[in-house]
């Protein structure tokens, strides 16, 4: 690896979070092409979060102020609303005495110096396995429509302008071994959980560790595909910001290191501190400087769940199955074990006729091409794709995700 220089436009945006969320002092020079700030606060789904930090800067351009209001104030209005089915859901689930803990969204927000400025996508929710099925029926009943999508970790209900995911596993759920380990200090999540309290709205929300947990899951699970953004750097953040250097190590070193996630949590926190102003605590401890400025960069590139990069989830394919295993086979030999799976996933002939299944890379293969040949799906240029790929394997190896003791 090596470094990057950030765009000027990056750097003012990453200050402005850091005024934001920390409170930091920073300048901010007129001559910016603010236009182009303001666009990547969008992709970064921190389009609130940056216009607060720079709430103090007089010479903003009045064209670009207007705009970034409109869609500033549209972004808080639609995560109050959000905020609000939170409450819907907890007054709905407790009714039909069925134990639920949110995962990311309102619990996410508790721990922003102001919550609503941290963009709210659907409401999500983890309830016991063996409610699924009951916790299913009952939202049936209640108006909710469903579809079959077969996603391994969710269901999706929507009714009016409410979209739900009921979970039965968190996202990012490690696979073999560690898998049960995860599933070990996830086993008490319901009973620990606590009623947390965002904008008057009231949830439960899960044990801080349970917290750490579904962050750092959820966020390898996406940066080794398609990509997370700044929205999803800033909720680890700001939530490692609420404890002191004690505080953190007491709480989270000795699970993180079981399960093989310190080292990540360290670099995560490392970037924040050096690029978004996060004070840093001697838990962090140190890396290179190219960790760092790769993984801002990569952040950066990929935009908020990869928005910005199309072909960064074929990227992923070639690095890792969403760094539930690490990263350790080589690209080609990963890539078709993803297009393999991708082909049970979707196509049940390949499940169930189990001879077929190491064949399915081929039929994605010949099916990827005839979408192409249809103007169906957009051709991705292999060797740019393979390029980066390496490039980014090269960093998360770094991770050293589910390493013990790392």
């Amino acid at each position: 690896m090596s470094l990057n220089a950030l765009k000027k436009e990056d750097a003012v945006l990453l200050n402005a979070l850091s005024v934001s969320l920390f409170g930091n002092k920073c300048k901010f020079d007129a001559e910016t092409d603010w236009q182009a700030v303001f666009n990547e606060s969008r992709m970064q789904a921190v389009c609130a979060l940056a216009f607060d930090g720079l709430r103090d800067f007089k010479e903003l351009p009045k064209d670009i102020a207007i705009l970034w209001i409109k869609y500033a104030s549209l972004q808080i209005s639609g995560s109050i609303m959000v905020t609000r089915n939170h409450g819907r859901l907890d007054t709905f689930l407790n009714e039909n005495n069925i134990p639920y803990c949110i995962l990311k969204g309102a619990a996410t927000a508790y721990y922003y110096p102001d919550p609503s400025l941290r963009a709210m996508g659907d409401v999500d929710f983890l309830v016991p396995p063996e409610l699924f099925d009951e916790a299913t029926a009952k939202l049936l009943a209640d108006g909710y429509e469903t579809s079959e999508d077969n996603h391994p970790c969710h269901k999706v209900f929507k009714k009016d302008k409410v979209h739900l995911e009921m979970h039965f596993e968190p996202a990012g759920m490690p696979d073999g071994e560690n898998r049960k380990l995860v599933e070990k200090y996830f086993a008490d999540i319901f009973e620990k959980s606590t009623i947390g309290v965002v904008d008057g709205i009231k949830f439960n929300n899960p044990s801080e560790l349970h917290h750490a947990l579904i962050l750092l899951l959820h966020t390898y699970h996406h940066l080794l595909s398609e990509g997370v953004g700044l929205r999803h750097f800033c909720d680890w953040a700001v939530f490692v910001n609420n404890f002191t250097n004690e505080e953190f190590e007491e709480i989270f070193k000795a699970p993180l290191q079981e399960i093989g996630l310190w080292r990540f949590a360290q670099i995560l926190s490392l970037t924040a501190n050096e690029y978004i102003g996060l004070p840093y605590k001697e838990w962090m401890g140190s890396t290179e400087k190219e960790v760092t400025n790769g993984l801002i960069c990569d952040i950066l590139n990929g935009g908020n769940f990869g928005r910005k990069d199309i072909e960064r989830r074929q990227q992923g394919d070639m690095i890792s199955n969403r760094g539930k295993d690490g990263v350790s086979k080589s690209g080609f030999w990963q890539l078709v074990k993803n297009k393999n799976k991708s082909a049970a996933q979707n196509f049940g002939l390949f499940k169930k006729v189990k001879i077929l299944y190491p064949f399915g890379f081929v039929f994605m293969g010949i099916r990827y091409a005839f979408m192409v040949v249809f103007g169906k799906r957009k051709a991705v240029n292999i060797k740019n794709a393979t390029e980066k790929a390496q490039n980014r394997r090269k960093l998360y190896e770094q991770f050293k995700l589910f390493e013990k003791g790392e």
